[in-house]
C-alpha cells in the first residue's frame, strides 16, 4: 500500500496510529516498497486474541511457500 494510503489509516484509532508509527513497521514498509514484489498482503486483526497479523501470499512461489503469516507486535 502506498505511503499516502497508509497515512490515511492513522485517523482510524489510537491503536492504528500507534501501529503505523511503530519504527519496525515503518522500516518494514519502506524495505518492502523499495523492491518489486508480486505478492498480496493482508492485515488481519483479531478482537478475540487482541493480535494483529500480516499475511503475505505469493501467487508464484519459488521456494514452495504459498503464504506466510507474521504476528505483529506493537
Amino acid at each position: 500500500m502506498p505511503v499516502k494510503s497508509v497515512g490515511q489509516f492513522c485517523c482510524i484509532s489510537k491503536q492504528w496510529l500507534s501501529f503505523l508509527s511503530y519504527p519496525k513497521f515503518i522500516k518494514a514498509h519502506l524495505n518492502f516498497h523499495s523492491k518489486k514484489h508480486e505478492q498480496f498482503k493482508l492485515i488481519l486483526i483479531s478482537n478475540v486474541s487482541q493480535s494483529l497479523h500480516s499475511l503475505h501470499i505469493n501467487p508464484k512461489p519459488q521456494n514452495g511457500i504459498d503464504a506466510i503469516s507474521i504476528e505483529l507486535s506493537f
